[in-house]
């Protein structure tokens, strides 16, 4: 069900109930709820850190300010490696947020940004992470 229609509900059951809170309830059990949510809600480092905690591809629903927030980066792409591609391209140049991607996910490698794919000991300590993936960037 959507973010709007969860509200409804909640608003229905519970009388008068706080939005932020709501908010916050609905993207706690569904990270991608984050998309429906209001530029305001996008832009809440609490509301957008618990989207990517449970889903870590909500990265892509906030604002682009916290794009760029490593704590909150670092805790979507420890969720899931993928959502590397939404960080910003300052984040993917930092090896301790690539690096946790790739622990997560090998084929988050590929959004890394150039300077740390070109650099051959940051691929070969990648391959710590993911020894079967590296074999692509070395033939």
């Amino acid at each position: 069900e959507s973010l709007n229609e969860s509200l409804q509900l909640l608003s229905k059951s519970a009388g008068d109930v706080d939005e932020r809170i709501a908010i916050y309830s609905i993207i706690m059990r569904n990270g991608m709820a984050l998309k429906e949510a209001s530029p305001i809600y996008r832009g809440d480092p609490e509301i957008v850190l618990a989207a990517v905690k449970q889903n870590g591809l909500a990265l892509q629903y906030a604002s682009v300010e916290l794009r760029g927030d490593p704590a909150i980066v670092f805790e979507a792409v420890h969720q899931n490696g993928l959502a590397l591609s939404f960080a910003s391209p300052q984040l993917k140049q930092e090896r301790f947020i690539v690096f946790e991607a790739v622990k997560n996910n090998g084929s988050s490698l590929k959004f890394a940004a150039e300077t740390l794919q070109s650099d051959r000991d940051f691929m070969l300590e990648s391959l710590m992470f993911q020894p079967y993936f590296g074999w692509h960037f070395f033939s």
